[in-house]
């Protein structure tokens, strides 16, 4: 049922589905694929009836570097493609937050992010 994903591994196991950051070589780090997948994900899991709970993880020793440095460059330079980085990047957050299950992030190792400056 959660096939076609590239930067993410989607398993479920009874209840229970682990979306995992996949992208261990780069310790996670988000880049375009992996933005548009995980617009994806949360409302799959939304419309699986025997998906209950969602455990949110990284593959190897880090949970996530936050967002990959090089694909991020070409984005700071364009400025359509960063404006659509930033509407993904609030799909995700509302996909998680629409999500009727629990979500519980287990983190092993780093979690990075990006941060925006209070003035």
């Amino acid at each position: 049922m959660y096939d076609g994903y590239e930067t993410l591994k989607v398993v479920r196991k009874g209840r229970i589905v682990t979306v995992s950051f996949n992208r261990p070589q780069v310790k996670n780090a988000t880049n375009p694929r992996m933005h548009q997948e995980l617009v994806r994900v949360f409302p799959q899991i939304g419309r699986d009836p025997e998906a209950h709970v969602v455990v949110l993880t990284g593959e190897g020793d880090a949970f996530s570097a936050g967002g990959d440095l090089l694909a991020l460059q070409g984005s700071l330079d364009d400025q359509v493609r960063w404006m659509a980085s930033m509407m993904e990047a609030r799909e995700i957050l509302f996909g998680v937050l629409d999500l009727d299950r629990p979500v519980i992030a287990k983190v092993n190792g780093h979690a990075i992010g990006l941060a925006r400056r209070s003035p």
